[in-house]
């Protein structure tokens, strides 16, 4: 009984146009979110690849002292997936770029939303917008009137005289208008497995779009099912509308910006500023009981003298300020390591204060979970910063050490190396997170966007009761 009746929600979708107006309106704002998103992610892609090339050709070409170097420095550009196109997540507004430098310790920075005004980064339209948020609009038009139009029509009744059970009345109407969705879709998923297939680790990026999809999915057929079962449970098509339009206000739009607000003021963040402070107090002042930035220095002189016998600095076998250059910069590391682990302490506490609403509320888990099979989310953003860091640390300490033992002449910089040198320094290889590192990081989001499908199989039985007694 539940397919013949889901057979003729689907005919009647696409006899009445329903399924064609719905299906243009949705592929349409999917054809613009993801030509812009493609544009962007090229334009990116692009433009870090020409500036990496020309800050490696800088580097490798000069003919300088190695600590003139370490302040030249260098920068590492975040790499985007092609899946990014789809789900941009926090990329825009944490930055890309991390500056290499000796003496300073950066944050990724150049957030495309900072050079935004609030109505462009409001409107900024991708893919994971249309679908976290105005396909389950179109499943309420879909949907609202699945039981109760039946009801209006004096057509309910007639469907339970002639046999049908509630039950089979409900997953049929459910089916029907899921299979309309998907149909309406189906184009879309293609577009985009075709637009994956020929792009680099093109296997991997299809496991991550069809494990993208199949989240979507179960998403869909959640909001489908609770859309249908609010109009069993309603006496008018008009309560039906409203009460499915005020849980999409409020599950897709309200609650996630509440939880975020509630996130940031339960475990607030230290402006950039006052992290900025704790940084320079705990150099100059040193932590726990490792003494100021001056004892530390002449605890470490002292000991060197010692342990070679020299009365003097320009009596030692290297050049000491390349020494005292590199174990201030290890102290430095030290110092951000605390306190920016403190900060990403934060960071992961607000996420997982805000992921445990995600047993009530979809919509955050799939956000999550889409974030994270994008390679946008918060987890691979702190991924690339540790990366860079280590980087950063080794690329600085290679150039103080050439400075100590390329020149034992103390307080001297007129060494210099040239590109011989400089070659051999190796480019930042960002290493990728696979599938099973992102999901183990969402697993709240994961169980809480399986428990919600399979507390909504269990609510169709007890729901559909309500049918009869209306």
């Amino acid at each position: 009984m539940w397919k013949i009746i889901a057979g003729k929600e689907i005919s009647t979708a696409f006899r009445k146009r329903t399924a064609y107006l719905l299906g243009f309106v949705l592929l349409a704002l999917l054809a613009v979110a993801a030509i812009g998103g493609y544009q962007r992610y090229r334009s990116y892609s692009e433009d870090a690849g020409r500036a990496g090339s020309l800050f490696r050709e800088e580097w490798t070409h000069q003919q300088a002292n190695p600590h003139s170097a370490a302040h030249f420095g260098t920068y590492l550009f975040k790499p985007v997936h092609f899946l990014s196109l789809l789900d941009p997540g926090i990329n825009s507004y944490t930055g890309n770029t991390y500056r290499v430098e000796g003496h300073y310790q950066h944050q990724v920075d150049g957030a495309a939303a900072a050079a935004s005004d609030i109505l462009s980064r409001f409107g900024d339209l991708h893919v994971a917008l249309v679908f976290q948020w105005l396909v389950p609009l179109a499943i309420v038009v879909l949907c609202f009137s699945a039981i109760c139009g039946e009801r209006e029509s004096q057509t309910l009744k007639m469907l339970l005289t002639q046999g049908a059970q509630p039950a089979s009345l409900l997953w049929g109407k459910i089916a029907g208008n899921f299979t309309v969705l998907l149909l309406v879709l189906f184009p879309a998923f293609i577009v985009l497995a075709l637009g994956v297939s020929p792009g680099p680790d093109a296997a991997g990026a299809l496991v991550r779009l069809g494990l993208m999809l199949l989240v979507y999915c179960l998403y869909f057929f959640v909001i489908t099912a609770v859309v249908c079962m609010v109009s069993a449970a309603c006496r008018s098509s008009a309560s039906s509308l409203l009460i499915s339009i005020s849980l999409w206000m409020c599950f897709c739009v309200v609650l996630p910006r509440a939880l975020a607000a509630l996130a940031d003021e339960r475990y607030p963040l230290p402006s950039r500023h006052q992290f900025n402070t704790l940084l320079e107090q705990g150099f100059m002042q040193g932590l726990d009981e490792d003494g100021s930035r001056d004892e530390r220095y002449t605890h470490y002189l002292d000991s060197l003298l010692q342990h070679y016998e020299k009365d003097s600095v320009q009596q030692l076998p290297m050049n000491f300020d390349g020494l005292a250059m590199q174990q201030s910069e290890d102290y430095q590391s030290k110092v951000f390591d605390r306190y920016n682990g403190q900060l990403t302490g934060i960071l992961t506490r607000q996420l997982r204060f805000q992921e445990s609403a995600a047993l009530v509320d979809p919509f955050i888990a799939v956000q999550q979970l889409s974030m994270a099979l994008a390679g946008t989310d918060l987890y691979q953003h702190l991924r690339f910063h540790a990366q860079a860091k280590r980087y950063r640390d080794e690329f600085i300490r290679i150039l103080n050490m050439e400075t100590a033992y390329g020149d034992a002449t103390y307080l001297s910089y007129e060494y210099e190396v040239g590109p011989r040198f400089f070659e051999q320094m190796e480019d930042f290889q960002y290493r990728e997170p696979g599938v099973a590192w992102m999901l183990a990081r969402h697993g709240t989001s994961a169980i809480a966007l399986l428990v919600c499908f399979v507390l909504t199989l269990l609510s169709i039985q007890p729901v559909s009761r309500l049918i009869r007694k209306q």
